[in-house]
């Protein structure tokens, strides 16, 4: 230990700042200033004394301090301020320092600096950064350095989002906008927003699938990409090819790297250019947060041979993540950053041993630099790929046993359609060339794409309690190997590969055990309003689609593994029940959607519309149905009694899942006048689980409707500390008479398994 510090003292240093920092992460102010005092402490203890190594161990204690103050004035001043305007109405004088992206949910998403607050009491600083969503109506269109006038409520701050706002921790939906000044044309922000324009119109290929695949990459453009094919792509674990990151800056300096080696130019220049290649990528990219992660560990990396200083790898690294995390130290937990983080250490860890170009003797010095090429670029994402397989094991509690093979197969032809995007942009002769050979790649990568996403049971998730064990042990093997083979280079990918197959293996098997025969049931914490989840064998039926968070709806889903919707069921059109219809119909394949006739179906027409067009079966209800879903499940709809219903907004369907020797009922908004006439039904509505209709409210979920129902589970779906004043205390407490009680606004989303044994809470 004490050889490490003696040779890599600043990567302790570093190291030391990132774990202050880490610490941090999961304090309050107090505790976070605390610790910066017993740090200082610690500092003045060891100053008086004489060893070896009391510089460096002082100065290790001083870059913790330095991190854990950064720390507390980022959480004091920054995030405690942005807590304080939860709820507040402000109007306010801005100005646009982004391109609107739109959302999963629908609504577009553009970041503004505050001038001037004009309306609402707030200490809100002028030069504040806001995060405004909103509603276009496809009229409106915003760009950097516009100025504008906006009246929004600031959402409630979630603890959770300080490590994904990316330093913008308020967040507001607006309620009034007009534009005062439609751009500034001496803005610095107006010419990089025309210069991805004049980019984007280069990549205007004949084939529009193929361009609009070369502006996510390049531009971070998806709006033109179809939403089934950016799923198709994140499940089978290439979802970080789309999004602009440090592997296509990358990309971009070694496109400069590899012109300029092959005119001789030195490496000195090269690395000069290699700056500039990353500037033109930082422009093009539209100053992506993780691409300006990525310039900062690249230019630590690179500015060494500029000075004919030896370059550490894991130094440059690690000084680079200070940096960063001295800037904003919420990144620390910030999933975009540590995957970047770990993929390039990945890179210099593994890099070497994945390098296969060392099996092949060649002779001939240009054909050796080519092969050289293609299997460095080869080497380097199986690397980053396996560096950064722990992130996703821990932060998202998934793997895909794919990924490698995914980016051995894809990410040469995606690295070239980079290439060909890039020359099309900086030389404009080569565009029809560039076209051509990106319109045939793409078809490649859509054809590979489209077949591993076929495959079955791949993402194995970590719910399982074997999952944890077998990765752990074998991960350990397989590293053991690599150790006893440190003399062996040159095989050192055998034991890998072997290792590796037999992970999947095992992972696949065990996901193909716990998954076939069971249906899992997600009530999904969509905040106010109620969507349900049934998922099996990658297969799903959603009751409603609706609430206030749209990222949860998104994430379980794709947690599932979900490849396919076999059925939407709209109990009514409310829209905190229907509100992710749109997302649902364009981001997956659906094979009907199914809602009662007494539905204001005015509310989802356009969406209905769509999904038709798309090949989907649309079924108004006029009777009672049932439809064979999952495999072995059956889906019941009661709607029959609507002859009798009189006109409210609460008429609502009846869905019964029922799986083996289990069952669940949703009953959406249903009231007391509606739930008196399902009492016709009788032991049909018996179930194990129960959806409270109405979100707990005091005039649902009556004694009477309780007794049919008989649940020994009632899940409220409301979100937390809603204006309704769900649930009810009258309601509340009839349904913990007769059940246990779950709430999501208290546990998140609530998950059920049914199997053949029955059912049981995740």
């Amino acid at each position: 230990m004490r050889g490490f510090i003696k040779a890599r003292p600043l990567f302790c240093m570093c190291l030391c700042g990132a774990v202050s920092a880490f610490v941090c992460s999961f304090l309050k102010s107090g505790m976070i200033f605390a610790c910066f005092c017993a740090l200082l402490f610690s500092m003045l203890f060891v100053l008086p004394q004489k060893f070896e190594l009391r510089r460096t161990v002082l100065l290790m204690l001083a870059f913790s301090a330095v991190m854990a103050l950064s720390f507390f004035v980022y959480y004091k001043f920054s995030y405690e301020r942005a807590c304080r305007l939860n709820g507040q109405t402000l109007t306010a004088d801005c100005t646009v320092i982004s391109q609107s992206s739109r959302t999963l949910g629908g609504s577009l998403a553009i970041d503004v600096k505050i001038n001037e607050i004009t309306g609402g009491a707030s200490d809100l600083p002028a030069g504040c950064k806001v995060r405004l969503y909103y509603d276009d109506g496809g009229e409106l269109e915003l760009v950097p350095s516009a100025k504008i006038k906006a009246e929004f409520n600031v959402f409630e701050t979630q603890d959770n989002d300080k490590f994904d706002s990316d330093g913008v921790h308020i967040s507001a939906y607006v309620t009034k906008l007009s534009v005062t000044r439609p751009y500034d044309s001496g803005a610095l922000s107006y010419q990089f927003f025309k210069i991805r324009n004049f980019a984007a119109d280069r990549i205007n290929f004949n084939d529009a699938d193929a361009s609009a695949f070369i502006k996510g990459m390049i531009l971070g453009d998806k709006s033109e990409i179809s939403a089934v094919f950016l799923n198709k792509f994140s499940e089978i674990g290439m979802s970080h090819v789309m999004s602009v990151s440090g592997m296509h800056l990358m990309f971009a300096v070694l496109f400069f790297e590899f012109i300029l080696s092959v005119f001789g130019v030195g490496y000195k220049l090269r690395s000069v250019f290699s700056f500039v290649a990353a500037a033109l990528f930082l422009v093009l990219s539209g100053f992506s947060v993780s691409c300006i992660r990525s310039a900062v560990m690249i230019s630590v990396m690179y500015g060494g041979r500029l000075f004919n200083r030896f370059s550490d790898s894991l130094t440059s690294l690690l000084f680079a993540v200070f940096v960063i995390l001295l800037m904003s130290p919420y990144n620390i937990r910030n999933p975009s950053f540590l995957l970047s983080v770990c993929a390039t250490l990945g890179i210099i860890v593994f890099a070497r041993i994945f390098n296969f170009a060392r099996l092949f003797k060649i002779k001939n010095s240009v054909v050796k630099r080519i092969v050289n090429a293609v299997f460095g670029s080869v080497s380097v994402s199986l690397s980053a790929c396996v560096g950064c397989l722990p992130v996703f094991v821990l932060m998202f509690g998934k793997v895909n046993l794919l990924s490698p093979l995914s980016n051995l197969l894809l990410i040469l032809p995606v690295q070239l359609m980079f290439y060909m995007g890039f020359a099309a942009v900086l030389f404009p002769f080569l565009a029809s060339f560039a076209g051509a050979v990106v319109s045939v790649l793409y078809k490649f990568v859509s054809c590979v794409a489209d077949f591993e996403y076929g495959l079955k049971y791949t993402s194995v998730t970590a719910e399982y309690e074997y999952f944890y064990p077998v990765f752990a042990v074998l991960a350990v093997l397989v590293i053991g190997i690599f150790v006893y083979n440190a003399r062996l280079p040159e095989k050192r990918v055998y034991p890998f590969v072997l290792g590796y197959a037999v992970i999947c293996c095992l992972l696949f098997g065990v996901n193909f055990i716990f998954s076939r025969d069971t249906v899992t049931v997600d009530f999904v914490d969509v905040g106010q309003g109620s969507c349900t989840v049934f998922s099996k064998d990658e297969h799903a039926v959603i009751v409603d689609c609706g609430g206030e968070y749209s990222d949860r709806l998104i994430e379980t889903l794709r947690y599932r593994s979900v490849k396919r919707i076999e059925l939407v069921a709209l109990t009514h059109t409310d829209l905190d029940h229907i509100k992710y219809l749109d997302y649902l119909i364009n981001s997956y394949e659906i094979d009907k959607i199914i809602y009662p006739n007494f539905a204001d179906d005015a509310k989802i027409e356009r969406s209905l519309s769509r999904a038709a067009e798309n090949g989907t079966q649309v079924y108004v209800l006029e009777d009672d149905v049932s439809f064979s879903v999952l495999n072995g499940a059956e889906l019941s709809a009661f709607v029959s009694i609507a002859d009798r219903l009189i006109s409210d907004t609460n008429v609502s369907a009846l869905y019964k899942l029922s799986f083996a020797e289990s069952s669940v009922v949703c009953p959406g908004d249903m009231d007391v006048y509606e739930e008196r006439l399902y009492l016709d039904y009788g032991d049909a509505l018996d179930c194990d689980i129960l959806l409270a209709a109405h979100h707990g409210a005091n005039g649902s979920s009556l004694a009477w409707i309780l007794e049919l129902y008989s649940p020994r589970y009632s899940v409220i779906s409301v979100g937390r500390d809603n204006g309704y004043g769900h649930p009810g205390k009258k309601a509340l407490a009839r349904l913990e008479a007769v059940s246990e009680v779950l709430r999501t606004d208290e546990r998140g989303t609530i998950t059920f398994r049914l199997d053949k044994k029955g059912y049981r809470l995740s």
